[in-house]
């Protein structure tokens, strides 16, 4: 009906919202009814394509490159941080397989790199994701959805290695603990504020 019709775009947004907030089950019950009355509205066409990419596998990655002179030596050094997930396990979990890697040279070439596998739990309100790889390496990190608009993180790493500013030899390994508060305004906009206390092998403190 025309009174149905007017309604599409509004239900297409509440299915929008409901994904973002990872509530699957009222997500599933509104798509499944919106996409029945007019699939070919612009609105739900937009609703169909973030659906599809969610209940895809993905791949993520950060990557770092810098140079510069440290003691009057050429530096150059880089950072490599990937994830590659499977597509989603009865809506809520994923597995994944991670890998880091850095290098820094020519002064004093050195490298370090490492595996690790993990499982990411999303649900209403809340993400939970666990991994653990080689050099001892583990980590847990969970984010808490306040609203549309806010979020925040807590984690903590066991082993984790980081490349400092200025350092020759990319071998420092230590615990990390760290929080951010996220905002987004939609899914263009995006900032967060956060904190890092790193207890490194050296006793060494940042």
């Amino acid at each position: 009906t025309q009174s149905t019709n007017e309604n599409v775009p509004a239900r297409a947004g509440l299915a929008d919202t409901k994904l973002d907030q990872r509530d699957f089950e009222s997500f599933n019950e509104i798509y499944k009814k919106v996409v029945a009355v007019n699939p070919d509205e612009d609105s739900v066409k937009e609703l169909i394509r973030k659906r599809a990419i969610y209940y895809s596998p993905m791949v993520t990655g950060d990557f770092e490159f810098a140079n510069g002179k440290s003691s009057a030596q050429s530096l150059n050094s880089g950072t490599a941080d990937m994830r590659i997930y499977s597509d989603p396990i009865s809506d809520s979990f994923r597995v994944y397989g991670r890998f880091r890697g850095l290098y820094s040279g020519p002064a004093v070439q050195s490298s370090l790199s490492a595996g690790a596998v993990g499982v990411k739990y999303t649900a209403e309100g809340h993400d939970l994701a666990v991994e653990g790889g080689s050099r001892n390496y583990a980590k847990v990190e969970g984010t808490k959805y306040l609203n549309d608009s806010w979020s925040g993180t807590l984690a903590f790493e066991k082993n984790g290695f980081y490349l400092f500013p200025g350092s020759l030899y990319p071998t420092y390994m230590g615990n990390v603990a760290s929080g951010t508060v996220n905002w987004k305004n939609n899914d263009n906009q995006k900032a967060f504020i956060g904190y890092q206390y790193w207890s490194l092998t050296d006793n060494n403190q940042q």
